[in-house]
């Protein structure tokens, strides 16, 4: 059983936007949970360990790392990381960093919509370059020091602008992964492969991709790069007619004529022959 060590912050400094405050900001408006702004010394790091809320950090300036289990990505200025609850990572900064972190608590009312709208674009860890809007974060600084009922409501509203920004820039990369899972997929059909290599072509952990897969083409890896496959094989069939059935399997990965007759036909409905003459 994998034990998470808890986050220890005896390096980091809390700084506020007036650079004397010391404390973290509680909302108490849902579902955020706190907003924050912390500077990181160098060679500070975390061990794993995850979350039980929602957690965005956008890197103001330095360097930032990150690895979700599939290796160390950087986060320079300007770049955000959008963390799911429930996700082991570990964290380090080489050269010291400053970022804006927001938290949006997993339980809580979500009247505003803002969990509802992650939720619908991000199906695990994330790493959007270029994402940090300075303006936005100049107002959350801005309103972060009137902590009265309208300062927080209008802090939380600055808040609002930038996740719907998140979440379309998301959308859009979700799309360009969308593209390049089918264009890899379709240039490798003519043999089976491993959700773990397509994962590192893609420079996507796993559970990650399986979730993007599963959220796009409403089945895992695996099957759509059988459908795939077989898309080819439907494709061979009718332009490459002199071939035989076993060369047309072997060219799309299967090194089993039956295996494959079987796969085609559950698939087009009918044996490769019968369609091949159908056609």
């Amino acid at each position: 059983m994998l034990v998470m060590a808890q986050p220890q912050f005896h390096d980091v400094t809390s700084i506020g936007f007036d650079e004397s405050s010391r404390e973290t900001p509680i909302l108490d408006l849902p579902p955020y949970g706190s907003c924050n702004l912390h500077r990181w010394r160098p060679g500070h790091h975390l061990e794993r360990h995850d979350h039980k809320d929602w957690q965005i950090i956008g890197v103001l300036d330095g360097l930032l790392e990150v690895d979700f289990g599939t290796g160390w990505k950087p986060l320079r200025p300007g770049w955000v990381h959008v963390l799911p609850p429930g996700h082991p990572h570990r964290l380090r900064s080489p050269t010291g960093h400053a970022q804006l972190g927001i938290n949006l608590r997993a339980a809580s009312n979500d009247q505003r919509g803002m969990r509802a709208a992650l939720q619908s674009v991000f199906s695990g860890p994330s790493v959007l370059a270029d994402a940090v809007d300075l303006e936005a974060c100049h107002r959350i600084a801005r309103y972060r020091q009137v902590w009265n009922r309208l300062g927080r409501a209008v802090l939380a509203q600055a808040i609002d602008g930038w996740i719907v920004q998140l979440c379309l820039r998301c959308d859009d990369a979700a799309a360009d992964v969308d593209d390049r899972l089918v264009q890899w997929l379709q240039s490798h059909c003519d043999r089976p492969v491993r959700v773990a290599e397509v994962a590192q072509a893609l420079g996507l952990s796993r559970s990650s991709l399986q979730a993007r897969c599963q959220s796009s083409f409403a089945c895992g890896v695996a099957r759509l790069h059988e459908r795939l496959r077989l898309e080819r094989a439907a494709r061979l069939l009718r332009e490459r007619r002199g071939d035989s059935i076993a060369t047309i399997a072997e060219a799309c990965g299967y090194t089993d004529q039956a295996t494959f007759s079987r796969r085609f036909k559950a698939f087009a409905g009918s044996s490769p022959s019968r369609w091949r003459v159908a056609e």
